[in-house]
């Protein structure tokens, strides 16, 4: 355990989390060049394109809905009293193959989006010391 063990400096924080999650969504496919019509979740065909919520002859209809894993971390330091630096990673893994309206042969299905983040962090309250 010694040689596992690390000292941190007090100003920096690591966090990692996980969960689960609900995603609602609605996809459509189209061929980027000539907008032919590959693949939806969440859209009806329809003739009429004077309706609102219509999309390249697409309706929106009842949207998909899906669980998904979320697990990342962030990283904390502080800088000094109210202001500090943040990193975040975080991953969402959906259970299914259908955010980007492709299903994939071959058994590979599941979905990942992934976000960082960096970005400064501005305590506007005061810290209270309850200590005597």
């Amino acid at each position: 355990s010694k040689l596992m063990k690390k000292e941190m400096p007090e100003n920096l924080s690591i966090i990692v989390k996980m969960g689960f999650g609900y995603n609602v969504f609605r996809s459509l496919r189209t061929n980027l060049y000539t907008d032919e019509f590959i693949n939806a979740y969440g859209f009806e065909e329809s003739e009429s394109l004077d309706g609102s919520g219509i999309i390249g002859g697409k309706i929106e209809s009842d949207a998909v809905s899906e669980s998904v894993i979320i697990y990342g971390a962030k990283i904390k330091y502080e800088i000094q009293e109210g202001l500090s630096l943040l990193v975040d990673y975080t991953v969402r893994n959906s259970m299914s193959d259908k955010w980007d309206s492709s299903i994939m042969d071959g058994g590979n299905g599941g979905d990942r989006f992934s976000l960082f983040s960096l970005g400064l962090a501005y305590e506007l309250t005061k810290k209270v010391d309850t200590k005597d």
